[in-house]
């Protein structure tokens, strides 16, 4: 299955030059539909709003409206997105197979609304903020991640010019790196070059990086298989080292083969590369 339906959330977390830069150049890679859609904190019942206090009615009001210049501003971003790659607005499906998008506001806590839709889409498509990269809209990327059994495109701070043209593939022998691969397979298969990526730590016992290679040729996808020893540097430093080395356009890998609270306590691959990637990053968990 190729990519058609994708959902690019956006809020007052997430970077919405990142997040509709990497999605409308998807959208026109693979003749694609985006629905882009900011999620909105619902304010609630103004009734009972009133029985909280006047300091803390005023703040919530005072956050809807920031929320609402930030959803507006959104939409101007969205609609000089549009015009400038020449993406038509609308919202069903066209006889004629060409890139197009929605604009929605829905009034729902954002990893909610990502939790409730993002099933109903190929790929998920979250940005990362170029004033703070390392801050990334962690709540969503795990809704998406966890909940919706979709893979998950994040994509970096400066917009990309073109996702997927050289893939590393970071392999670690996991069933979450397995399902990444099968979640890339639109990308892999239009690559111009595929680099299946391991370092050799010996802590998982799925099947090494020579089979994965050999799984892909009989795909048809040429493939170049990379491994190397463990060395000073944090794996996920190696996995972005050796994209940057090949000049990869996407990073493609296995979200949190160890627990969450492991990597919130300890650091982990996927903490690393969130926080740290220059270039798109295809997660799958």
């Amino acid at each position: 299955m190729t990519i058609k339906h994708m959902l690019v959330p956006l809020s007052s977390d997430v970077d919405t030059l990142s997040a509709l830069g990497a999605g409308f150049v998807l959208a026109r890679q693979f003749n694609a539909h985006l629905d882009a859609t900011f999620y909105k904190h619902p304010l609630g019942d103004p009734v009972a709003l009133e029985s909280v206090g006047d300091i803390s009615v005023d703040a919530i009001r005072e956050g809807a409206k920031r929320e609402d210049d930030q959803a507006l501003a959104a939409q101007g971003l969205f609609k000089a997105g549009l015009e400038q790659r020449m993406i038509a607005q609308h919202d069903a499906p066209l006889p004629a197979t060409t890139p197009s998008a929605a604009w929605h506001v829905v009034p729902e806590v954002p990893f909610q609304g990502v939790a409730r839709q993002g099933g109903a889409f190929d790929l998920i498509v979250v940005g990362r903020s170029k004033n703070n990269p390392a801050r990334a809209p962690q709540d969503i990327i795990e809704a998406a991640l966890f909940r919706t059994g979709r893979p998950v495109l994040v994509a970096p701070p400066d917009p990309p010019d073109t996702i997927g043209s050289t893939v590393l593939v970071a392999w670690n022998r996991s069933a979450q790196s397995v399902r990444a691969i099968l979640a890339a397979s639109p990308f892999l298969e239009r690559a111009q070059k595929v680099v299946v990526f391991s370092v050799a730590t010996g802590a998982k016992q799925g099947p090494p990086a020579e089979e994965i290679g050999r799984h892909l040729d009989w795909h048809k996808i040429k493939n170049e298989v990379v491994e190397i020893p463990p060395d000073y540097r944090s794996v996920g430093e190696q996995v972005l080292d050796e994209a940057e080395a090949r000049g990869a356009d996407l990073v493609v890998m296995g979200a949190y083969s160890h627990s969450r609270l492991r990597e919130l306590l300890l650091g982990g691959v996927t903490k690393h590369v969130l926080e740290n990637a220059a270039l798109p990053v295809l997660m799958m968990r």
